[in-house]
């Protein structure tokens, strides 16, 4: 039986919902340099600091897979089939609008980047019926 959603998305997004966890995490190798390190009492000033270093650039690296996680989750992007379907509703020149200010999406919620696109793409019809207008 298919499955829809977010499920159905599991086996090509590697996600699973349960878990709330990707099968292959964005940078997996961030536990690599962490595996045989161990902090002794033997350790010098330095070399106990370099290991503290070491465990706070970890945890920035953890902190950034979070993020982008939720960004993932959070704007629906697991839902491939259904994104496709939306955007080949779309006409070429609103998903060419789209593509160029996608870069934008990381910087607003879903719902301000959803009103910027939709605002500008009605800009650009205006603008549009405008020049037909006129000409």
């Amino acid at each position: 039986p298919s499955r829809q959603g977010v499920a159905g998305g599991a086996a090509v997004t590697g996600f699973n919902e349960k878990r709330r966890d990707f099968d292959q995490e964005l940078d997996a190798e961030a536990e690599e340099p962490l595996a045989e390190m161990e902090i002794l009492d033997t350790d010098s000033g330095e070399e106990r600091e370099k290991k503290l270093q070491m465990l706070v650039v970890y945890h920035h690296r953890l902190q950034e897979r979070e993020r982008r996680k939720r960004f993932i989750v959070e704007r629906g992007l697991l839902k491939s089939q259904a994104i496709q379907a939306e955007d080949k509703k779309r006409s070429r020149e609103e998903r060419d609008l789209r593509a160029q200010f996608r870069v934008f999406a990381r910087h607003l919620d879903s719902d301000k980047y959803e009103a910027l696109v939709q605002g500008l793409w009605h800009e650009q019809q205006l603008r549009g019926g405008a020049a037909e207008g006129q000409g």
